[in-house]
């Protein structure tokens, strides 16, 4: 289900709203005063029925539409207006918006401020500076572009590992190619990023804790530990490959933060007459997190953008490459269970692009040890790193998924996970400060295979037949793994040092795996094919071959049968 919204006043819904409502909904951010049951605001009572039909007409309305509302006053209009039974009539929003407005500016004040245009001598509204830690613009761009820094499908990863570490259940991707109104928004030099743009929502609100950690974003991995950095913090950088105006809504409050880091943050309560600047995130309240990556077009481009244009193009690539690796990293996550993609065309008409979810059996008690493992802080797991023993999850998942609407085949998966307490790994905790968890899932289908997952997005072939994960000390691009080098000092070291034994625990938990499927049809296409191996993952093969060497593990018809 799609999870209620933080976002909206008012008790939380658990599905989007309907074609029905969204008209009574309108922009539900705001609790406005409600419409008079009759008589009005003061300028209202006096609005002629004369004045009010010169108005309508004023609209480009057709005749037919001013008939049927000709004889109506200010205050019969302000009502119809409030009670959507303009609607009725067959009126379109952006004309009941303008009609709204006019109303408002005529009486001195907004009638429903959620959906006031600005009148022409609008208001500055207040803002407060949201300014991140900021290395110098030139590094910033260097490390966003010269870098390579994550791009492509990878930006969408991060925004999983967002929704994940935010402890969300279900995450929106949307390509939204609406040209929006730019008229009522806060600053002249937003107009442009009202356009088409990639929309990433999800249903866990940001805390007063996030917003401080966010603004951290630019800061390097050397600077700042991990642990500092919050939930949605450097991968969020990856975002300016999209856009040049980064757009977030959550917890009542609007984030528009350029790449160099000078960014606003703006209550909701002091945007109730600039309706336009919220209008892209109407479709979408019903997340409690939304992040709004408006295209960077070719004449920004032109002008001082950090980026090369993007394009609707550019998105739909990009959405389908994250798809196409979404069952693996569904398998390994504690807390988004969904996944959903959706296309809003130039008219404002929506399409399915792709839904995934990710069911287990809630009975099973390695379930309840996954999202024990996962939910921890490194000082809650320190006393579990003390065991002499591994813990190990043990569930088998089913991943259900559609793509342009039509059903596919459910896939199934036999998933092993194990935090790990090997004394070369918890020595190195301190340094990494990540928790040793490996994991590996095997499909049901021989042919679902050759994946690796990691709890920062990465993506590699190891040429192996099951799915692979590890908590792996990746590269600042996040474009590989710390590898062992004899030149490797300090922190360096330790990562590839981390590393190294985290293959050698994904061996363990791989030959774990085999023996408790021994009995299973698929057992034999689980095992590495030694041509298909990716060296630079031979380590795991040798480390599983050492521990398979004296075990019970190769099985043959008994002659007694």
């Amino acid at each position: 289900a799609m999870l209620g919204g933080g976002l909206r006043s008012g008790a939380p819904s658990p599905t989007p709203p309907t074609k029905a409502e969204e008209g009574a909904m309108a922009y539900p951010l705001f609790s406005g005063p409600a419409a008079p049951e009759r008589g009005g605001p003061r300028g209202v009572e006096d609005y002629s029925k004369h004045e009010v039909t010169e108005f309508l007409r004023s609209l480009d309305l057709n005749e037919e539409m001013v008939a049927k509302l000709d004889g109506c006053d200010g205050v019969t209009l302000l009502y119809m207006a409030d009670h959507n039974e303009l609607v009725d009539e067959g009126l379109d929003r952006r004309s009941i918006i303008k009609i709204k407005a006019h109303i408002a500016a005529r009486s001195k004040r907004v009638a429903r401020s959620d959906l006031a245009i600005v009148p022409a001598q609008a208001p500055v509204v207040s803002s407060e500076p949201y300014l991140f830690e900021v290395q110098p613009l030139q590094e910033c761009i260097r490390k966003i572009l010269t870098d390579n820094y994550v791009k492509g499908a990878l930006i969408l990863r991060e925004a999983l590992q967002n929704a994940e570490d935010a402890k969300a259940k279900e995450m929106l991707v949307a390509l939204d190619l609406r040209d929006h109104p730019n008229e009522a928004v806060v600053r002249s030099d937003l107009r442009p990023f009202q356009g088409p743009a990639v929309v990433l929502a999800n249903d866990s609100a940001f805390t007063n804790e996030d917003f401080e950690s966010f603004k951290k974003m630019y800061k390097s991995s050397k600077a700042t530990k991990p642990d500092t950095i919050g939930r949605h913090g450097l991968g969020s950088r990856s975002f300016f490959h999209i856009t040049d105006r980064l757009c977030l809504l959550s917890n009542q409050k609007l984030l528009i933060v350029p790449p160099n880091g000078h960014g606003l943050s703006y209550a909701l309560r002091d945007l109730e007459q600039f309706a336009d600047q919220l209008e892209p995130f109407e479709d979408f309240l019903h997340y409690n997190t939304v992040f709004r990556l408006p295209f960077r077009t070719a004449e920004m481009e032109r002008g001082d953008s950090v980026a090369p244009a993007y394009f609707a193009s550019d998105a739909e690539e990009t959405i389908e490459k994250f798809r196409k690796k979404l069952v693996q990293d569904l398998l390994f996550l504690s807390s988004v269970r969904g996944i959903r993609a959706e296309r809003w065309d130039v008219e404002g008409a929506c399409e399915e692009m792709f839904s995934y979810e990710v069911t287990v059996d809630p009975s099973e008690q390695g379930v309840r040890v996954a999202g024990f493992l996962h939910g921890k802080t490194l000082e809650e797991l320190e006393e579990d790193l003390q065991a002499t023993d591994p813990i190990t999850a043990e569930y088998d998942a089913v991943v259900t998924c559609r793509i342009g609407g039509e059903k596919q085949a459910p896939t199934k998966w036999c998933v092993f996970q194990r935090l790990c307490t090997s004394r070369e790994l918890v020595g190195l905790v301190t340094s990494i400060e990540c928790p040793p968890i490996v994991g590996i899932a095997l499909p049901e289908d021989p042919h679902s295979h050759d994946g690796l997952a990691c709890y920062l997005p990465y993506s590699a072939r190891t040429g192996l037949p099951v799915h692979l994960y590890a908590t792996f000390a990746l590269t600042e691009n996040r474009r590989s793994l710390w590898r062992d080098d004899d030149d490797l000092q300090g922190e360096a070291r330790h990562k590839a040092n981390w590393n190294t034994e985290l293959m050698r625990a994904l061996a363990g938990i791989y030959k774990h795996g085999l023996e408790a499927v021994r009995d299973r049809e698929a057992y034999y296409s689980w095992w590495p094919d030694l041509d298909k191996v990716v060296p630079e993952w031979s380590l795991i093969i040798d480390e599983l071959h050492a521990l398979l060497v004296n075990s019970e593990c190769l099985w043959s018809p008994s002659p007694m049968h």
